[in-house]
């Protein structure tokens, strides 16, 4: 069999299959490393509250894409696991902040480096070329495929 796609392969299909096995990858690199109860939904919005820390569930729901049942279950779970907290608006207290805890914030330091290097093994052996021409076709196909043009620009 060959390393490359056969013209039979769709471009979702494809998409699909390297983002479950990339997603499978880092799981596996947490679970070795002793965080098996971080998944890669939980990842996404880690990565986000490391960014800018007390966003609203709607925004971390904007930003990882996910409904509002969603990401309220994730924040649930995040919450048992002694990782985020929620605290409300000064301005508006129908809304809920979330925050990092001191458990939240420190899991960065031992996790960033294992999302590095599933990164690194998913790169492998694509040139500095191929991977440039990837990210530009891959953000191409967010912008076409959005209903809204800054929904292309979100980090995933």
């Amino acid at each position: 069999m060959s390393n490359t796609a056969s013209s039979e392969e769709t471009l979702g299909r494809l998409l699909g299959r390297a983002h479950t096995v990339m997603a499978r990858r880092l799981m596996y690199h947490f679970r070795m490393a002793g965080h098996p109860e971080v998944t890669n939904e939980q990842w996404g919005i880690l990565k986000r509250l490391w960014e800018q820390d007390g966003q609203s569930q709607q925004e971390l729901a904007n930003s990882t894409r996910k409904d509002r049942p969603s990401i309220t279950r994730l924040i649930d779970t995040m919450e048992r696991l002694g990782m985020v907290k929620r605290v409300p608006d000064q301005q508006d207290r129908r809304i809920n902040l979330i925050y990092l805890t001191p458990h939240g914030r420190e899991v960065r330091e031992r996790l960033q480096p294992l999302a590095q290097r599933t990164t690194q093994e998913a790169s492998a052996n694509l040139s500095p070329e191929q991977l440039e021409t990837l990210r530009s076709a891959l953000y191409q196909i967010g912008v076409n495929l959005s209903e809204r043009p800054e929904e292309a620009s979100i980090v995933l």
